[in-house]
């Protein structure tokens, strides 16, 4: 059998769509039949991926079965099945596959499994897993055992140890190794006592099904298209005999678009590489993927959606996948974390404020000090000159009206106000007679008294308006918590509705800023202006105090000064995370439901992937290997080739008889495509008809039909040990549905 070399270019390109093909694909209501319409536009993935039919040895009723009953074993490299003949269905269908524990026992062994056991996906990953047939080669002997022990002790009451009585008929690739073949025989003979043995190939008994099961398709002339885990074949069937030199066969499978599609979703979704488990992946392929019947106009389609109308285009599919635990363990374990850090915040502000009033006390204490020192000092001067000049000069004063205003704010600190945020100045002042007094009608010394009087009555004032300042804050908030309550309970529906939007707005800005800042549009700037007005104002009243004005506090709006220099660089950003922190608890308080609702939205969309061009490019790679980087012709220039080895007579039977089987063969819309290039590369007017196989498990019913109805002819196409010895490695009966036997040349 030749293996076909492409001839030509991939298809995989995007072409202009024209205005008739675009208006049809936005037809929603009216999808093409080729694709798949038991899909929903979103899907959610399930956690545990079975497709297994097992048997369960504790509640397992044996059937019962003749002593010679043949038992039909199918050795896929996909799948694997068992059952016995005349059988409509086979009895176990599990993955080829054998599973070894990450994690060993305590006397140094894994644990083993065949299949997936039924287990999910995530505990299917704490094992290593290992093909046992690989491009019809059997890569592990023992796993073979394995799989071969776990098929038949399901089939057989008896110990398997004790030999059994039963032929058994295998299924195996076109065109198999002897050393393959050489390999199940032996472990029929030597470990099962299997008294006959015998092979067929599984697509040839596929076409025994489908051909007789009443579907038009003849039965001795046929070209056979079968793909299956690891190759697709090409098989001309005429006179009830396979033609194995007209043949052909490339190396592209159902595991190579897995391969494919897995490579697709790692490179566009990195950050789900831990959920793209094979398991996932596979179904994937197997669920979503469809042929068109035109590669390149539907290429064409699925690009000329954007990525913004994605939304609204039916051939793409949402697939969620399961949210693990942790990710909600997590969300939870956030938001009782962000609660903890609030009441530590509330705790520790507490503390700060006290902190804060005991370091208020210790500086008014000390003020009191400072105050006496030059109260002390200020009356030196009228005893001892000389010594209060040295002393003035040591603490840094160059007049006595610096030491004056010094001691007059000494003094001024050290004083404790308690005055109600209810009291007004003309109360205050009548305790400061001197302060409206004109300096014209007072002495020196009253005039000493006026000043002082002055700094301890502004002094006073600035704490009372300070402190009436915050007390109107309050007020003022909690007027607009109690206009928020009354239009909260008056309208729910609107007050939510306007706490929506308010948040929406302002993660909108939020998202404004942040692409302004990648984009070099930074605010640092207008924190550069912010800091420049606060340090002018700084050194404003740093040169008028040195200068000594005496005005200052005398009109109310002096005292703004400092709130405008206490305001720090303000960080927009970090405000309006206080400002969205305080209206998601707002909603989290009235509107829970909906904010939980929400998060879980948020929480599972992390978690999804979008198909589109990929559910065509995973089976297209059937007709264009190259699309996987396989140098080979595709299927269908395989077919032409075929078809071209006969006479035109015997094309004209085979082009009428086209079978698909294999499980690579089972997408939607591959039967019309394979029609479709069929008639495209026959005569114009030659009658074509393609017959798709509707199930992976064919070949064995093919087998169990073709092996049931053997009878008493049993004996004439199974080969028993003695023959199995005397004829070879590797050995066969031929028959119609067989490969034929090409004895193996020792060197």
């Amino acid at each position: 059998m030749d293996v076909a070399e492409d001839t030509r270019p991939a298809m995989d390109m995007v072409g202009v769509v024209p205005p008739e093909i675009a208006a049809k694909f936005r037809l929603h209501a009216d999808l093409p039949s080729y694709l798949p319409q038991h899909c929903t536009r979103s899907y959610s993935l399930p956690e545990v991926i079975d497709t297994e039919k097992s048997i369960h040895l504790a509640s397992y009723n044996y059937p019962a079965v003749g002593s010679h009953t043949p038992a039909v074993l199918d050795l896929g490299g996909y799948h694997c099945r068992a059952g016995w003949a005349g059988q409509s269905d086979p009895l176990v269908d599990v993955r080829s596959i054998v599973r070894r524990s990450r994690k060993k026992k305590n006397n140094g062994t894994s644990k083993r499994m065949i299949g997936n056991g039924g287990l999910s996906v995530t505990a299917l990953q704490r094992f290593g897993d290992r093909e046992i047939f690989e491009n019809g080669l059997t890569t592990d002997e023992n796993g073979c055992e394995m799989i071969m022990d776990y098929l038949l002790s399901r089939l057989i009451t008896s110990p398997l140890d004790e030999g059994m009585s039963h032929p058994i008929l295998f299924t195996e690739p076109v065109a198999n190794f002897n050393l393959t073949r050489d390999v199940v025989s032996e472990l029929s003979f030597e470990c099962y006592g299997a008294p006959q043995v015998c092979f067929g190939v599984d697509a040839l008994f596929a076409h025994h099904h489908v051909s007789n099961s009443g579907s038009g398709l003849d039965s001795s002339h046929s070209l056979i298209l079968s793909s299956g885990y690891s190759h697709t074949s090409v098989l001309p069937y005429i006179n009830n005999k396979l033609v194995l030199e007209s043949a052909k066969r490339i190396e592209i499978g159902g595991r190579d678009g897995t391969n494919l599609l897995d490579k697709i979703l790692r490179l566009k979704y990195p950050m789900h590489r831990g959920a793209l488990a094979p398991q996932r992946v596979r179904y994937l392929k197997e669920s979503f993927s469809y042929v068109p019947p035109d590669y390149g106009e539907e290429l064409a389609l699925l690009f000329s959606v954007s990525d913004r109308d994605a939304e609204s285009n039916p051939r793409a599919h949402i697939i969620q996948f399961p949210v693990p635990e942790e990710a909600v363990q997590a969300q939870q374990k956030d938001r009782s974390d962000a609660e903890e850090r609030s009441k530590a915040r509330v705790a520790q502000m507490q503390k700060l404020q006290e902190m804060a009033a005991e370091r208020r006390e210790e500086q008014r204490k000390a003020s009191l000090v400072e105050w006496e020192a030059l109260k002390k000092l200020h009356e030196l001067a009228k005893t001892d000159q000389p010594a209060y000049q040295a002393q003035l000069k040591e603490r840094g004063f160059r007049t006595k009206t610096q030491l004056e205003n010094a001691m007059f704010k000494a003094e001024a600190k050290g004083q404790v106000f308690d005055d109600d945020v209810t009291a007004k100045e003309e109360d205050i002042v009548e305790e400061y007679p001197l302060v409206r007094t004109e300096p014209s009608e007072l002495s020196a010394d009253q005039k000493f008294e006026q000043r002082r009087q002055k700094h301890l009555f502004s002094h006073r004032m600035g704490k009372l308006k300070s402190k009436q300042r915050k007390h109107q804050k309050k007020l003022d908030e909690l007027e607009e918590k109690r206009l928020e309550e009354e239009q909260r309970n008056a309208d729910p529906e609107g007050w939510l509705r306007k706490i929506y939007e308010e948040r929406q707005a302002l993660v909108a800005e939020m998202e404004k800023r942040k692409r302004e800042a990648q984009e070099g549009k930074s605010s640092q700037s207008r924190r550069s202006r912010q800091q420049a007005e606060r340090l002018k104002l700084m050194n404003q009243h740093a040169m008028e105090d040195e200068e000594g004005d005496k005005t200052f506090g005398e009109n109310d709006d002096d005292w703004d000064v400092y709130d405008d220099m206490a305001v720090e660089t303000s960080n927009d950003d970090d405000e309006d995370e206080i400002r969205l922190k305080e209206l998601d608890d707002l909603l989290y308080e009235h509107d829970r439901e909906n904010v939980e609702k929400r998060e879980r939205k948020v929480r599972e969309e992390m978690y999804q992937i979008q198909l589109c061009v990929e559910r065509i490019r995973v089976p297209e790679i059937i007709f264009q290997p190259s699309i996987v980087g396989v140098d080979q012709m595709g299927v269908m220039e395989c077919v032409q080739h075929v078809l071209g080895s006969f006479p035109p007579d015997v094309q004209v039977k085979l082009a009428q008889n086209v079978l698909l089987t294999g499980g690579n063969f089972l997408f939607p819309g591959m039967t019309e495509r394979v029609e479709r290039e069929l008639q495209a590369i026959r005569p114009c007017g030659s009658p074509v008809r393609v017959f798709g196989s509707s199930s992976r498990s064919d070949g064995w019913r093919g087998a169990s039909r073709w092996c049931g109805a053997l009878g008493s002819e049993v004996g004439r196409y199974f080969f028993s040990k003695k023959e199995w010895h005397e004829c070879g490695s590797g050995y066969l009966k031929e028959h119609a549905h067989s490969n034929p036997f090409y004895p193996t040349i020792n060197s």
